[in-house]
């Protein structure tokens, strides 16, 4: 068995560490905090699912979801097509360039593969709890593994969710249910005052 395949989750994200300026004091205290944040077990949110997958034709009518057709398209001879089709539009031709075109098609067949991806994972995950595995960038910034967790986009976040049969350690040591909510809310505050800035326009 390769052994890449073994040790692939890694305290870092490369082996080349003269890329990494981040200094050690505690190296133990760092791998605390990584285990303690690996400790907390997820689920997927099975209600949003359900109504995703009940639903998934009127979500793709509205647009918050690309139409599963997309799923089958040859991207070679679309493009071709797409091509084919411009150069014999001179009205198309007029108001945007072949580039902007490929670019969009592929973009929309690569969203929705990513989009049927994501479901078909959070089904087969569904009634189950998992770990996600941790691990820091160059700047020391924690991130977790894979496609499912709060660093995606929309539709990964929206389909998992802490799982209220396994709480974290740390977090079910704590018996104060306002220290507990105050935590909840620091380690999401970052998300909350990024949306509102947005909604301000303020970005």
């Amino acid at each position: 068995m390769n052994v890449d395949i073994i040790n692939r989750f890694r305290l870092l994200t490369s082996r080349d560490y003269n890329h990494f300026y981040i200094q050690f004091h505690s190296p133990n205290g760092v791998c605390d905090v990584l285990n303690i944040l690996q400790s907390e077990v997820f689920e997927i949110n099975t209600n949003v699912l359900l109504f995703i997958l009940n639903n998934r034709d009127l979500l793709e009518e509205v647009g918050l979801l690309l139409p599963k057709n997309l799923l089958k398209v040859n991207l070679q001879e679309a493009s071709d097509l797409l091509r084919s089709c411009y150069f014999n539009d001179q009205v198309v031709k007029d108001v945007c360039s072949c580039n902007v075109l490929l670019t969009q098609l592929v973009k929309r067949v690569q969203r929705a593969r990513y989009e049927e991806f994501i479901l078909t994972i959070a089904n087969a995950y569904s009634g189950y709890q998992f770990d996600l595995p941790a691990f820091m960038d160059f700047r020391g910034r924690i991130y977790r593994s894979g496609v499912l967790h709060f660093h995606e986009r929309d539709l990964a976040k929206s389909v998992i969710l802490f799982s209220s049969d396994a709480q974290s350690p740390e977090l079910s040591k704590c018996e104060d249910s306002s220290l507990k909510r105050d935590l909840l809310c620091a380690a999401a505050f970052f998300n909350y005052t990024l949306r509102i800035r947005i909604r301000n326009g303020n970005r």
